[in-house]
């Protein structure tokens, strides 16, 4: 008894109250998404350049250089294919 005494009040000074965990909230803004791939130029997929991320002035020199798809990361084990074409036109 003494020794969940003792656990519970390490708890208390620990967590601020026994039994609660909760997460603190993230006031950073979400990283743009990894781009893993691209499409287009010469109709096949090819793997794009280290560290390019999926920013509003990356999708306008993609599509400049010729590509109309790109293969993102969205996880950690998950990607997703975005069309170019039309993230630019949400931008213009």
């Amino acid at each position: 008894m003494v020794l969940f005494r003792q656990n519970a009040v390490f708890a208390a000074a620990f967590w601020g109250e026994v039994g609660t965990m909760s997460r603190k909230k993230s006031t950073h803004d979400s990283r743009p998404v990894r781009v893993v791939e691209l499409y287009g130029k010469d109709l096949r997929w090819e793997d794009a350049e280290p560290n390019l991320r999926l920013t509003d002035e990356t999708v306008a020199r993609l599509t400049q250089e010729g590509y109309t798809m790109a293969l993102v990361r969205v996880g950690l084990w998950r990607t997703r294919r975005v069309s170019l074409i039309r993230h630019a036109q949400r931008l213009s």
